[in-house]
């Protein structure tokens, strides 16, 4: 037998079995495909030194007029805006007041503090902000007049904080007859789902005898959605409030209540989204309390006057309005598409909203019934096309939906840990025509695993990585994303590494036959085609090939041969002697990236058992 091209379609199927999959790749990790031809995907490294507090499930881009650009971070605990290398917190301030004469309360050689402040409304978390406090028992008051994040909650009237260095001297109260007070961001969110799958959940009776009555907001996954109203940003937590920030004021000015502004007028006091319509330049609100009322409708859209973000009382001479969803019993998520539609998202239906004119100014039609969204980040509107994730299945619509054919399909669904379905979240990567979706496996409770969805070949390909939010690349850039831990932002197809260290890729194919029937055959050669043209001039371009063989599809598999190739080598010389193989390629050298061409082998036929 001639030496023998062993060669594989692209992409990565584990809809079959090993054996059925022949001539296929069957696992990888870090790896994409271009132009059919398997590739380590490119390195990432830190976009700044400084950090954020949280973990990040939403990111946002946007431009002024004078061509300063921003982007937003939003957390569990806290909302930023990144201007330059700096994470400015603009977090709203949900309440502020005096707390009274002498509130601290201390206890000799400890540093935890107790606040005195009734119906403080705080939870654990929560970032609080003292002023005017005087020294309190040996604490300096430099140590007191500061940010605290709250420690424990003993009752609706009280709460601890720690300060940074100096342990009081005493036991006793304190703080000053002057009373010194103290400003409330927004309740903290959590960083994971609990209490079962799905989203929004909530929780009964959550909370100790005494302790403040938790919002709904606080029982839930933090996931804010934000858009631009021109040069300035409107946001909200989602199942909270419509936040302004006037992009003129700076960045040490917080965000504050949409329904502060001057000429506010019947605002939703909650919603579930919000979103700009830039042509119509109406604000929308999915999941909204209605005109006069301060009960959320999870079905109800409502939308500003044209122009103007804070009048929504519709009149005869505005457009403001509102249109109930008749499909569902919540709405999950609207994206803006092609030609100025919006897709709207319910847990049973998918609906396309487009603008009408007056007097009914949007028209709402149903598109997909029994169709839904896994989570209310997990679609992305990437070249004319909207993609998004289901919970079994994966969907593009251009004026209707399709099922995407999936080869990773049971391989994705049966590992996700279904509480952790609110994670999930979609991110284009358009520089090589990819789609991600990034969740929970099945014994995670942060997002560890990826699958990749390439568009211009319509093929899949998984991997492993922790992040928690994507942006893609805009003008000249590369796209941001956030990790599970460390409040790292990071700028990603950036050299060939992971932040300076290795990444370890490998890609593996399906079992192949190497001889007929009842035939045995040897292998005595392997030529591998491997191009390191696009590691770091300095690094030492080196990979392995590692064969692995069986003679039944019940056998396990045996690593026969692992072979040491670098951009010099020729070929690797092996004995090994079986029916079937797998190819399996992986590198985890500083500095190096690879692309894979066509492998040969010399393999002679070699005689029954």
């Amino acid at each position: 037998m001639p030496i023998m091209k062993v060669d594989f379609a692209p992409g990565v199927n584990k809809e079959g079995t090993r054996y059925t999959n022949e001539n296929q790749y069957f696992d990888s990790d870090k790896v994409r495909f271009r132009k059919g031809r398997p590739e380590s995907i490119g390195g990432w490294e830190k976009f700044t030194n400084a950090t954020f507090l949280g973990i990040c499930r939403s990111m946002f881009r946007w431009f002024t007029l004078t061509s300063i650009k921003y982007h937003t971070i939003g957390t569990h605990l806290k909302y930023y805006i990144l201007e330059g290398n700096t994470f400015a917190d603009i977090t709203p301030i949900r309440s502020s007041g005096d707390l009274g004469s002498n509130p601290f309360t201390t206890t000799n050689e400890s540093k935890t503090v107790t606040v005195a402040h009734s119906s403080h409304g705080a939870f654990v978390n929560d970032y609080v902000t003292i002023a005017s406090a005087g020294t309190t028992n040996g604490i300096p008051a430099g140590e007191l007049n500061t940010e605290h994040q709250i420690l424990t909650i003993p009752n609706t009237n009280s709460y601890t904080i720690e300060v940074s260095t100096t342990a009081a001297t005493s036991s006793g109260t304190g703080g000053g007859t002057t009373p010194p007070t103290a400003a409330y961001q927004i309740n903290a969110g959590l960083e994971t789902s609990t209490n079962g799958a799905g989203f929004g959940v909530d929780t009964w009776g959550s909370g100790g005898m005494g302790d403040a009555a938790t919002p709904g907001i606080q029982d839930k996954l933090r996931i804010y959605h934000q858009d631009n109203w021109g040069e300035d940003l409107l946001f909200n937590v989602r199942g909270g409030s419509i936040y302004f920030w006037d992009s003129s004021d700076g960045t040490s000015t917080r965000a504050a209540l949409l329904s502060a502004e001057s000429g506010a007028n019947d605002v939703p006091s909650t919603v579930t989204q919000i979103l700009v319509a830039q042509t119509e330049r109406h604000v929308i609100a999915y999941g909204s309390t209605p005109k006069g009322s301060s009960t959320h409708d999870p079905l109800l859209v409502r939308w500003s006057d044209q122009e103007n973000n804070v009048d929504w009382d519709p009149t005869a001479t505005n457009t403001s309005g509102s249109q109930r969803l008749g499909v569902g019993s919540k709405i999950i998520r609207a994206l803006s598409s092609a030609g100025g539609e919006i897709l709207v998202w319910t847990d049973l239906g998918v609906y396309s909203q487009q603008y009408v004119g007056p007097p009914y100014v949007y028209g709402f039609k149903l598109i997909a019934g029994d169709v839904s969204i896994i989570s209310p980040n997990a679609a992305a509107f990437v070249n004319g096309l909207v993609y998004w994730m289901d919970s079994n299945n994966f969907y593009s619509y251009s004026g209707s939906a399709k099922v995407l054919k999936c080869s990773l399909l049971d391989f994705v669904f049966s590992d996700m840990n279904i509480e952790q379905f609110e994670q999930v979240f979609a991110a284009p990567n358009v520089q090589f025509n990819e789609i991600s979706w990034f969740y929970c496996s099945e014994d995670s409770t942060q997002i560890d695993k990826y699958v990749t969805y390439n568009y211009e070949e319509g093929i899949w390909y998984p991997g492993t990585l922790d992040r928690s939010a994507w942006i893609d690349a805009a003008d000249t850039e590369v796209p941001l994303a956030t990790s599970n831990s460390g409040g790292i932002l990071y700028r990603h197809e950036s050299g060939v590494d992971d932040d300076g260290s290795a990444i370890s890729s490998y890609i593996e194919s399906s079992d192949f036959d190497v001889g007929d029937g009842d035939q045995f055959s040897f292998i005595s050669r392997i030529i591998p085609d491997i191009d390191f043209s696009k590691s770091d001039s300095n690094s030492t371009k080196t990979g392995s090939m590692v064969l692995k063989t069986r003679n039944y599809p019940g056998n396990s598999l045996s690593t026969n041969s692992t072979s040491s190739v670098t951009d010099t080598t020729e070929q690797a010389f092996i004995r090994a002697r079986s029916r079937q193989a797998v190819l399996r390629w992986e590198s985890s050298a500083v500095g190096v990236a690879w692309r894979m061409g066509v492998t040969r082998m010399d393999i002679k036929p070699d005689g029954k058992r």
